[in-house]
């Protein structure tokens, strides 16, 4: 081979590996499923979704990652068939995590001995069943929404804290999660509610409920009372788009989801809904963006 093309090929070789070298992460859409309780105690059932709640919670925001929530898994039991919502991730949620795009799935256990929790979280490939990361934390059994935040702050170092640190409260909203009893669903929220007023979560989860009963003026309440309150921007602005859906508002409606946006910019939901009310605004140029 003559000296410039052998210089030749090597220079594309060197330029390659700093391709490879410099190519961002792949980009990471994470279902985080219902943890199994290994324990002998099943009055800790409930910690198995709040496990999943709180690391999804905390991950909104993650660069380069989209954590799937559990409600959006949910919305698709309609053309899979329901699950049990109590049952482990591993075995009832996996389907929907799936139909929803993860290519990142969660999945963990947990045990309480002695007064403390022992939890152990994996996450997999689905497309290649190889792990690609296994972590671990423990704490005091009072203490589930700490111990959460410590394995999300393994995912990510940066990681809000859980907008709460009362367990009751978020043991009175995943029971709302996983029951099938409409009523006990709004009995556990406003109960949720009482015993954190700044809970947004359990404000979005009731108003959703309440526009499925077709009841606009428990909804209005629900919003009025969700609005006042000092909520973290992410929730205000899921109040606010809801609030600007059930009032009609299109500005509104594009206010608060580029408000969504801007604080979680890897939600594909939010960036597909902002997409239309700007198509039919004529900003046709924004509408192509968020598309």
């Amino acid at each position: 081979m003559a000296p410039g093309a052998l210089l030749f090929v090597l220079a594309a070789l060197a330029l390659a590996a700093c391709a490879r070298q410099s190519s961002p992460p792949p980009f990471e859409r994470l279902a985080i499923l219902r943890f199994e309780n290994l324990g002998a105690d099943p009055s800790a059932d409930w910690m198995g979704r709040a496990f999943s709640e709180v690391i999804t919670a905390e991950l909104a925001g993650a660069p380069r990652m989209y954590a799937i929530p559990s409600v959006r898994m949910h919305s698709y039991e309609r053309n899979m068939g329901a699950r049990p919502v109590s049952a482990p991730g591993i075995s009832a949620e996996r389907g929907l995590a799936l139909v929803s795009g993860a290519n990142r799935i969660g999945y963990g256990y947990y045990a309480t001995r002695g007064g403390r929790v022992q939890v152990r979280l994996v996450i997999e490939n689905p497309q290649t069943g190889k792990m690609s990361a296994e972590i671990g934390a423990a704490g005091p059994v009072e203490d589930v929404i700490g111990t959460a935040s410590a394995l999300a702050r393994r995912i990510w170092n940066a990681a809000p804290p859980y907008q709460i640190r009362g367990a009751p409260a978020l043991q009175e909203y995943i029971a709302a999660l996983e029951s099938t009893d409409p009523e006990a669903v709004v009995r556990s929220l406003h109960q949720a509610i009482a015993a954190d007023p700044n809970f947004g979560p359990a404000y979005l989860l009731l108003l959703q409920v309440q526009l499925q009963r077709l009841d606009r003026d428990g909804a209005d309440a629900t919003l009025r009372a969700a609005l006042s309150r000092p909520l973290p921007p992410l929730d205000r602005a899921r109040l606010e788009w809801q609030g600007a859906e059930l009032r009609g508002d299109s500005g509104a409606r594009i206010q608060a989801l580029e408000a969504l946006c801007r604080r979680d910019p890897d939600d594909p939901v939010a960036w597909r809904s902002l997409a239309g009310p700007l198509a039919t605004a004529r900003l046709y140029a924004a509408a192509v963006n968020a598309y």
